[in-house]
């Protein structure tokens, strides 16, 4: 699958065309990530982060993001801190996927900070969505929380009609 990757990001390389270039560039290392991570039970949040940033990335190259104001911020003290691989990731694919539409103006928050004894992920986005489901298509993460992290999480999922928003908190074994 690399090596097709690899072929498409020759065309873009041969026909000068950068974004392309950069979208096969962000795409392939998102994929390595999740290739490579799979089979782990832990990852460092470094990796986690990149994945992420990759991600949004993804999506300021497939989007016209004029209507959406997006916030990162990441606070990370403690980089060895370790996580379930693709836990903050799928997090912030929802926010994207219910909390921006090209119609509409949007706003995605994205907040982590990491420290010595806890990690703190705070998300809110527009709720364009209208999710009658609570969870916001997060039954997976809730399930690898409470597998991986029993007594050590806590997890606050708010659905409201104007926003949506996810906090999380893990503290460190």
């Amino acid at each position: 699958m690399f090596n097709a990757i690899n072929g498409i990001y020759e065309i873009a390389v041969t026909e000068e065309n950068e974004k392309i270039q950069e979208s096969i560039i962000k795409l392939t290392d998102t994929l390595r990530y999740t290739i490579d991570s799979i089979d782990r039970d832990e990852v460092l949040v470094e990796q986690e982060i990149n994945a992420i940033n990759n991600y949004i990335d993804l999506q300021k190259i497939r989007f016209d993001l004029t209507d959406l104001k997006l916030d990162t911020e990441f606070d990370i003290k403690n980089l060895d801190f370790k996580i379930a691989p693709l836990l903050l990731l799928n997090f912030v694919e929802n926010a994207f996927k219910h909390g921006y539409r090209h119609d509409k103006k949007s706003i995605i928050s994205i907040k982590l900070e990491v420290n010595k004894k806890e990690l703190i992920l705070d998300i809110i986005n527009t709720n364009h969505s209208q999710r009658i489901n609570s969870d916001g298509g997060n039954h997976n993460s809730k399930k690898i929380l409470s597998l991986k992290y029993p007594g050590l999480h806590r997890l606050i999922i708010k659905n409201e009609e104007k926003y949506f928003q996810v906090k999380l908190w893990i503290k460190t074994r």
